[in-house]
């Protein structure tokens, strides 16, 4: 009988181990939620607009930088403000933190390293 429960005690506490590794990869945030973590700050705390324009395909900005997009479609200005987040990210579309009616055309966003975030 206490063998029984010795094997069943190992074999769980093997199986917790194992499946460790897999339950911290499940936990790591995604490309989108490291997006929801930062917060949107007012437009009165941006460091600087950028216009979007019908010919504007990249924009760049610096880690923790504040920044207010403003785009005009069909006479309407359309605005949001980012900050952007403190740890490096890989290039990634304006559309993934833009209110969906900001840009109709494909934009790049990319994120250069600050004073603020060493």
């Amino acid at each position: 009988m206490k063998t029984t429960q010795y094997l069943i005690a190992a074999t769980i506490a093997i199986a917790t181990v194992a499946l460790a590794p897999a339950q911290a990869e499940v936990r790591r945030p995604s490309f989108s939620h490291a997006m929801d973590m930062t917060h949107t700050p007012a437009p009165v705390q941006a460091d600087r607009t950028i216009d979007i324009t019908p010919q504007t395909q990249w924009v760049n900005v610096k880690r923790l930088e504040v920044v207010q997009f403003v785009s005009q479609i069909n006479g309407n200005t359309r605005t949001f403000t980012w900050q952007a987040p403190a740890h490096a990210l890989k290039p990634f579309s304006l559309s993934d933190i833009a209110p969906s009616d900001f840009a109709a055309q494909p934009i790049t966003v990319y994120i250069a390293p600050s004073r603020l975030s060493r």
